[in-house]
């Protein structure tokens, strides 16, 4: 597949974003690196990424803001050693309209 196709899946256009990200799952807890965002998911860089499937809690801050976004993810994608995809799953209203402005105001 070429990166285009790749890009027009998407439902949700995806933005740079560099942030440190508390990941929580099944009792385990690890610091990582946001690399983008959309309305509906990110990407985080991180050695030892969660199976595909796996349910997480992901606490962040948006760059020039002081909300810290607390949201529930779902582990969709998998590069080994470096990186996961992740779509969020269960947002509030006002952490969905945050991140939404922050995507859009880029």
């Amino acid at each position: 597949m070429c990166f285009m196709q790749a890009m027009e899946k998407r439902a949700h256009p995806r933005v740079p974003l560099v942030t440190k990200v508390d990941v929580e799952s099944d009792g385990y807890a690890f610091l990582a690196v946001a690399q983008d965002i959309s309305a509906g998911g990110m990407r985080i860089a991180t050695a030892n990424p969660p199976l595909a499937g796996t349910l997480l809690t992901l606490t962040f801050v948006l760059p020039n803001t002081e909300r810290k976004i607390r949201v529930r993810a779902v582990v969709r994608h998998v590069v080994e050693g470096s990186a996961m995809g992740v779509e969020f799953a269960d947002v509030s209203a006002d952490d969905k309209v945050a991140i939404r402005a922050f995507v859009e105001a880029q």
